[in-house]
């Protein structure tokens, strides 16, 4: 690319960086979006139930021999949401089906607790509770997640083993008959679990709404200039491929200020949530996206993801100029810009059904060609690198493949961007915009001789 190609690249893109920032519906938008952030956590913590509540459960009675024979009452109690709970064991000749009979006729906050031990050795905790109280499962189970958690700690603090120790000595050994020659060539299709579907879909969906947002931002700027007859002015002393690059870097920046202010918001939202409600707060972040499924959460990696957004950024903004700089008016604005949704949409598509494959079918050669073709990898690429189904030698071909793609995207708006882009009447057509590409071409080569 020669240096006079971008002359004029820093004014276009002061302009147009001040001019969107000075806008008042792009002020109003943001603030809305940042304060809808912030408020966000609060909020859902507020509707989920505030505060950690007592539970509403007043009497449990308690059937069978208690685990391991060690009473848990105590230990339940000291925990505030259970300390008005009143505990009583039941009689080893207690009529169990008269006492649940009147169980169920009862309108009693409470819990009958029965324990047994299953043929296959396991402690089954049954809780039973009126199906006319003012109790919900939600109740119920609170306070029998509550008694499953001290037994497990219990064992932990009586054998005097770490956690991680008594993990691995208590899980059940499987046994699997493999025949060799299957056992040497293992099946490579590996499914991706529903957590990692979750996370590489919400990465699929926030690469989406930040692309389109920023297109669709770079197309209204460039019809609305052209409407105005700006652009007229501005090609007098600055050159195309300047013109539409600055615009385009420019909306780049905004789109990524915005989202990180946005995600800022979200963070100090979170932040205020947990200061009023504690633990029972509620993260936007972790209630959409399963930030639990990320296992390669790191600084480089959350880098490189935001490198392979930026110029999937670069990539659809460039055609969305480019479609844009077809249409005259405002109200041609969708119509010139049906090539770009075919692309944009078509893109999202693929890339939504490569990620169904990898839920359902497991990474198989689709699945890859879309992690490498550079329309669909800003889709899939950045979550598959959080949950490590990208390889590095993958990423850096997927990258190096991006970066020549916006290379000759650029390369072609700067062949027809100056004739598009004074041009009035219908809309111009792909065919007529690879003419006018042809024909620069041809006026270069001549130019030269």
């Amino acid at each position: 690319m020669k240096k006079s190609e971008l002359r004029g690249f820093k004014d276009v893109f002061s302009f147009t960086f001040l001019q969107t920032l000075r806008t008042k519906s792009f002020l109003i938008t943001m603030i809305i979006m940042i304060l809808i952030m912030f408020g966000m956590s609060p909020v859902m913590s507020l509707v989920s139930g505030g505060k950690d509540k007592k539970s509403p459960v007043e009497k449990v009675y308690v059937s069978g021999e208690n685990i391991a024979g060690i009473p848990f009452e105590d230990s339940v109690k000291d925990d505030e949401n259970f300390s008005d709970i009143v505990f009583e064991k039941l009689p080893a000749d207690t009529d169990m089906e008269k006492f649940e009979a009147e169980l169920t006729d009862s309108s009693d906050k409470t819990v009958l607790l029965k324990y047994e031990i299953t043929e296959d050795g396991f402690y089954m905790l049954n809780a039973l509770y009126p199906s006319g109280s003012k109790l919900n499962s939600t109740n119920v189970n609170d306070l029998a997640v509550k008694i499953k958690d001290w037994y497990s700690d219990y064992k932990v603090s009586s054998l005097n083993i770490p956690e991680e120790t008594l993990n691995k000595i208590t899980k059940e050994i499987k046994v699997k008959e493999i025949e060799v020659d299957k056992f040497l060539k293992p099946e490579t299709k590996e499914k991706i679990s529903q957590k990692e579907y979750q996370l590489v879909y919400g990465m699929l969906f926030i690469a989406y709404m930040v692309i389109i947002m920023s297109a669709n931002m770079v197309g209204g700027k460039i019809v609305e200039e052209k409407t105005n007859r700006i652009v007229e002015y501005l090609m007098t002393t600055v050159r195309p491929m300047a013109l539409i690059l600055g615009k385009v870097v420019a909306m780049l920046l905004v789109t990524v200020g915005e989202m990180s202010l946005m995600l800022v918001a979200a963070v100090c939202g979170n932040k205020l949530a947990k200061a009023l409600f504690g633990s029972n707060a509620k993260s936007a972040v972790e209630s959409f996206i399963p930030v639990d499924a990320v296992k390669y959460m790191s600084v480089p990696n959350v880098i490189l993801c935001i490198f392979i957004i930026g110029v999937g950024i670069l990539i659809y903004a460039l055609l969305a100029g480019l479609f844009a700089a077809t249409v005259s008016k405002m109200e041609e604005l969708q119509q010139g810009m049906k090539g770009f949704n075919i692309i944009m949409i078509g893109s999202f598509l693929v890339a939504f059904m490569a990620l169904q494959f990898m839920w359902t079918i497991g990474i198989n050669p689709f699945v890859r060609f879309t992690l490498y073709f550079p329309f669909t990898s800003v889709f899939v690429l950045p979550g598959s690198i959080f949950i490590g189904k990208a390889p590095f030698v993958m990423v850096l071909v997927a990258c190096i493949l991006m970066l020549l793609t916006a290379f000759v995207i650029l390369w072609f708006v700067g062949l027809v961007y100056e004739s598009i882009i004074v041009a009035n009447g219908a809309p111009i057509s792909v065919k007529q915009m690879i003419g006018i590409a042809k024909g620069s071409m041809k006026k270069g080569k001549e130019v030269k001789k």
